[in-house]
């Protein structure tokens, strides 16, 4: 008996529906599609931001992708000196158990 991979079942009729004709919309296409933030009831941060995507969704994008890595080395900097606060020595275990 040949075993098949698990994904073969549902990855081929997906690619065949896919790029079948009948998949694809029908009609004229569209020539401009627009894409905007509700900025509805929003506190003046989150505001700003969705100003800023329904401005220019490059920046906002680039914005993003740089909060969240200046956010991430921030929380791991203070997470990093409360393990030396609790006296939590990580490196120092990881390198017990690797010589056990």
């Amino acid at each position: 008996m040949i075993k098949h991979p698990w994904w073969l079942p549902t990855t081929v009729p997906a690619a065949i529906a896919a790029l079948s004709a009948r998949a694809w919309a029908g009609g004229k296409p569209a020539e401009h599609v627009v894409v905007v933030a509700d900025m509805r009831g929003l506190d003046a941060l989150r505001a700003w931001w969705a100003n800023l995507y329904n401005a220019s969704p490059l920046w906002s994008s680039i914005l993003t992708v740089l909060a969240i890595a200046t956010l991430g080395l921030l929380l791991s900097r203070l997470a990093d000196t409360l393990f030396n606060w609790l006296e939590l020595k990580l490196r120092t275990k990881a390198r017990e158990r690797r010589l056990e």
